[in-house]
């Protein structure tokens, strides 16, 4: 296994077989958990295709197993950073930390992805109508 990250509030892990495992840490690590385990389901449902498939939730541990996504990018212009989290909202989901360190980029799909959605919100929770 690869550590990709180590902070106080997630441990982010490559298991080097095309998963990445996640455990939540720290300040509401439960509702965090929680929350992105809801926001991956319901981006999932609607077929979103720039974001990892959820595998699996361990509630007992506070861990997600996504598909692997890709890697990090180092750079790219804001406004089109924007327009990456922006497509969000036509599945009903509003990111709430659009940041750069939240794209990756898969090499073999050719396209990008957005991960960590422990503080999204979805449907009506960000005042748009749920969609699924």
């Amino acid at each position: 296994m690869l550590e990709l990250k180590n902070t106080g509030r997630s441990r982010v892990v490559d298991a080097l077989d095309g998963r990445i495992i996640k455990c939540f840490y720290g300040p509401k690590a439960q509702k965090r958990f929680e929350n992105e385990c809801r926001i991956l389901r319901h981006l999932n449902l609607a077929c979103c295709p720039f974001v990892p498939r959820l595998i699996d939730a361990k509630r007992s541990r506070l861990s997600v197993v996504t598909q692997y996504a890709g890697k990090n990018v180092e750079q790219l212009p804001d406004n089109f950073v924007q327009e990456l989290f922006d497509r969000l909202l036509e599945y009903g989901v509003l990111h709430r930390d659009p940041a750069l360190r939240n794209v990756l980029y898969d090499s073999a799909r050719k396209q990008f992805t957005l991960i960590d959605f422990e503080l999204a919100e979805v449907g009506d929770l960000c005042g748009m109508p749920s969609q699924g």
